[in-house]
């Protein structure tokens, strides 16, 4: 547990962006998939807190650092005709 206290410590100083629901999921409706997955993980986070818990907030780490190599990765990508190909 004392590596994941530090690797969290370092994220929340990070310039990392971490993605938001907000953007997934409509203000003016919620589409039924959403409703019934949030259904769903509320069932599970209810039948096992502890590990929901982890899971869940491990998941959001991992998603918000592949979401940001990714990005890092695309900005770092030459441009075809910058290159004259």
């Amino acid at each position: 547990i004392p590596s994941i206290m530090i690797i969290l410590a370092v994220l929340m100083i990070s310039t990392v962006k971490f993605p938001s629901l907000k953007y997934y999921i409509s203000k003016e409706k919620i589409r039924f998939v959403a409703l019934a997955a949030a259904i769903a993980a509320l069932l599970i986070l209810i039948l096992t807190f502890e590990l929901t818990v982890f899971v869940l907030c491990t998941g959001y780490v991992l998603w918000g650092l592949l979401w940001a190599a990714v990005r890092f990765l695309k900005k770092k990508k030459p441009n075809m005709k910058q290159r004259g190909e």
